[in-house]
């Protein structure tokens, strides 16, 4: 297992001797010190402008919005595909994701500007 994993475990029982100790009567009568491991998460893998515009060109057109809106947005691929024309706002010149639609549950504005706002004016 992976240390994110592990972590995940480790999340899950603090968790349940935090609920336990909010019992009436507590189910447990302390918590113990459980320590993390360290996690290697950084994003790694992204593209430079030119193997971006590559990739668009073998591209159908139909995909070719949204390589272009990953590219400029870093956002995640379930953000991108999940966006809607209500998140798009042409006139302010920004993009919206709404609190609770991302990972960390906070919510995320882009400003939208030329070739990102080329591409979305287009559709």
């Amino acid at each position: 297992m992976s240390n994110a994993e592990i972590n995940r475990e480790l999340a899950a029982l603090k968790r349940m001797f935090n609920l336990g100790l909010r019992q009436t009567p507590p189910k447990v009568h302390q918590k113990p010190y459980i320590p993390m491991l360290q996690e290697q998460n950084a994003r790694k893998g992204f593209f430079e402008h030119f193997e971006c515009e590559r990739l668009r060109a073998t591209l159908p057109q139909t995909y070719r919005a949204v390589v272009t809106f990953a590219y400029y947005s870093g956002w995640r691929k379930q953000e991108i595909l999940g966006l809607s024309w209500e998140c798009i706002d042409l006139q302010a010149q920004m993009a919206r994701l709404d609190p609770g639609t991302t990972e960390d549950k906070d919510g995320q504005v882009m400003y939208l500007k030329g070739e990102m706002l080329d591409t979305l004016s287009a559709l």
